[in-house]
Formats: structure tokens, C-alpha cells, sequence
């Protein structure tokens, strides 16, 4: 395919595409260096510019996008253990000397051809379906499932939620440019309306139409938000449209969007919680709790996932000497203190021992028969450090 004639924003500029393209040029001829090895068949443009609402600033006539690349893999290969393992260790390998070539961050997912036809539906493979774009070789997309946004599993927007606490975290304002903390919070923002279509079964791949949707049913399906949070509408309106035309002007007082954020966040996160898990308490700790003893389970993959982790934690200089649970996965574990930090943020109320105490607790009085009461605890607890004063969870 000619990557000269494809539109990736909602700009419709020439300009912006060619530059646009001339990266994924490159992205594609990195990828097919290495064919073979990957028995590659096709390659996929996913995420914002392959639903042509991908973010750019155009300064000084320099067009400099702010979204990720996001790019899917798909692999002939029959998908066993060992060609799993080489696939995605090479695919990091190319992320990042992609990334540092172009100086935009460029994820690359692999993916087995013999699965396509058995993607379940998500969040991801339903955009990946609707709202991609093929950048060389075969027409996959056609061969996945046909997904309907109303059947979506509710807990995609549990992860949803999670994954934008850590934005916020991470784009606090006293320790962040400006411009970094309107880019995180709006991405809360997004998750916000996101969670709640999900729950209205009204969830689209297209953020101009989530904009669209979210405005006409706002104020009728969530009037307990509404009433409480009137101005949301109006800040995930303006959330999109930054999104999709990037103007650091609407958000004039970015601490104060952060802020904000940070309460209708949380508001919402208890929102879903309780309607998910059916839960009448206000309290993070008791939806935490829930939480983590209702995704309590063993999965062969876990296995996997942990020393996938242990991995990545050892490539980054650290040393995870824990003993490892085969009932919980490492997101769990590092994801359930997350909303009780940010709350206590926002609260102005930072004590590092006792959000790392409590999440112990929970997880000692769930029993899991790989947890001792002495040594492994005292180990544990050195891990698990809040490190509240940049706004990240190291494990």
C-alpha cells in the first residue's frame, strides 16, 4: 500500500500525512529487515493514526506528533512457546531502536495469524477491527471476528481505569511541565467517559463519536455524576477536542485541570467498582479488597507472567527478590495500591507506610498459601514502596 495517499488525523493535511508517512516508512522497512524471522504477513497501523485521530502540534511549521505509534505484527508462525518468546523479544528489540531513530515512541504487538479468527472481544480488537489501518501486506482485518461494542466484558474498562490512574500519577503538576500534565490528565478524562460508555453499552472505537454520544446521554443515564459533577461534561469535551486538534490553550490553568481530574476520577473509579462488583460502599479500601479477592484465581499463565516480569524488573537494574504468588498476576499486585495513592494525593495526605501496610493486610487476610507472616512480609513490605514524592509504585 502506498502510504502517500492515507489519512491519519482529522487535520486532512498533506503536510501532516507525509510526515506522518515518512515514519511509518520507516517503521515497515525495520519490520520487514527482519520478515523472516518473523514470517510476517502483515503489518497494521492501530491506535489514534489508524483511525485518523491521531494528535499532532504543528510549531514553527514543524508538524511533531504527540501520539505513540502503535503497530500490529501479525505472524505466519505456528504461535508454540519458543516462537512466542523469540517474536516478542525481537519486536522490543525494534521498538526501541524505532524509537530512537524517529524520536517517537513506537509499540509493536505481535500476533499469530492462526489466532485472528479467535480474538475475543475487547476494547483493543474491537478498534483494531474497525479503526486500523493495513500499512503492508495482507488484509487481515477482515479475518477477525465481527465484534459488537454493547458485548463488551465490563471488566475491559476495570483495566481502563487502572491504566489512567497511573497518568495521573504520573503527570502530577509539582513535578511536570505543563504541557505533560494536560496531556495525562486528559487521557484520565478519556477513560472517565470511556468506563461509563462501556457501562451504557454506547462505547465506540471513534473518539469524535464517543464525544457525540457521551453529550446526549450524560445527563439522563448518569445523573448521579451529573448532579455531582456538572462540569465533566464539558471537560471531556474539551478533553477530545485536544485530543484530536492539540491546543495547550484550553486548558489555561493546568494544575487546576489536574485537580479536578484527580476528584472526578476517583469518583468515577468508585463508580464502576461498585457496579461491577455490586458493592454498596464509598470506601477505596473496601473496593480494593473486593477487587483483589474476586480476581483472586490461579492461571497457568501466571507462571508466565511472572517471569516475564521478573525479567523486565531485572533489565531495569532492580532486583524483585519476592516470593511469587501463582494466585494473583503482576498487575494485580502492582495495580491495586494505585487509586488509594492517588486519593491520598489529592487529599493531601502522603504516608507511605500506610497505604503499603494496607495493601499487606488485604492480602495476608486472603489467606494465599504463599504468604508467610514473618520474613516473606518484612520482604514484601521493602518492596512495595509508595514513592509518593514522584508519583510512581515501585514494586
Amino acid at each position: 500500500m502506498n502510504l502517500q495517499n492515507i489519512n491519519f488525523t482529522k487535520y486532512y493535511d498533506e503536510k501532516i500525512n507525509e510526515k506522518i508517512s515518512n515514519q511509518l516508512s520507516t517503521i515497515v522497512n525495520a519490520i520487514l529487515e527482519y520478515k523472516d524471522e518473523f514470517g510476517v504477513i502483515s503489518i497494521i497501523l492501530t491506535g489514534g493514526f489508524g483511525r485518523e485521530e491521531g494528535s499532532v502540534i504543528i510549531k514553527d511549521e514543524k508538524v511533531m506528533p504527540l501520539n505513540d505509534y502503535d503497530i500490529m505484527l501479525v505472524s505466519k508462525k505456528y504461535p508454540h512457546l519458543f516462537n512466542k518468546a523469540k517474536i516478542s523479544l525481537l519486536s522490543m528489540h525494534i521498538s526501541k531502536d524505532i524509537t530512537d531513530k524517529i524520536g517517537i515512541t513506537t509499540d509493536i504487538l505481535p500476533i499469530f495469524y492462526d489466532k485472528l479468527k479467535k480474538l475475543p472481544n475487547s476494547i483493543f480488537n474491537y478498534e483494531t477491527k474497525y479503526g486500523s489501518k493495513i500499512l503492508w501486506g495482507k488484509n487481515v482485518i477482515n479475518e477477525m471476528p465481527n465484534y459488537d461494542a454493547k458485548n463488551i466484558p465490563l471488566f475491559e474498562g476495570i483495566i481502563l481505569l487502572f491504566t489512567r490512574i497511573y497518568s495521573l500519577l504520573y503527570g502530577h503538576p509539582k513535578y511536570k511541565p505543563k504541557e505533560l500534565v494536560i496531556i495525562q490528565s486528559t487521557k484520565a478524562l478519556h477513560a472517565c467517559c470511556e468506563a461509563l460508555l462501556l457501562l451504557s453499552k454506547n462505547y465506540h472505537y471513534s473518539y469524535f463519536e464517543r464525544n457525540r454520544i457521551f453529550k446526549n446521554i450524560f445527563f439522563h443515564e448518569f445523573s448521579e455524576i451529573y448532579n455531582k459533577f456538572p462540569q465533566m461534561e464539558e471537560m471531556v469535551d474539551k478533553a477530545i477536542k485536544f485530543k484530536l486538534y492539540p491546543d495547550y490553550s484550553l486548558f489555561p490553568d493546568s494544575e487546576k485541570l489536574w485537580e479536578e481530574t484527580c476528584k472526578i476520577f476517583i469518583f468515577i473509579f468508585k463508580y464502576y467498582f461498585k457496579r461491577y462488583y455490586q458493592i454498596n460502599s464509598d470506601n477505596l479500601g473496601d473496593i480494593i479488597a473486593k477487587f483483589l479477592k474476586e480476581e483472586k484465581r490461579f492461571s497457568l499463565k501466571n507462571p508466565l507472567l511472572w517471569a516475564e516480569y521478573y525479567r523486565s524488573m531485572k533489565l531495569r537494574n532492580k532486583n524483585p527478590n519476592f516470593r511469587l504468588s501463582l494466585f494473583y498476576n503482576p498487575w494485580h499486585f502492582v495495580s491495586a495500591p494505585l487509586p488509594l495513592v492517588l486519593e491520598m494525593m489529592i487529599n493531601d495526605n502522603i504516608h507511605h507506610e500506610k497505604i503499603t501496610n494496607f495493601y499487606l493486610e488485604k492480602l495476608i487476610n486472603m489467606k494465599s498459601n504463599s504468604i508467610d507472616e514473618s520474613n516473606y512480609i518484612n520482604e514484601l513490605r521493602k518492596k512495595c514502596v509508595i514513592v509518593a514524592r514522584n508519583g510512581k509504585f515501585e514494586p
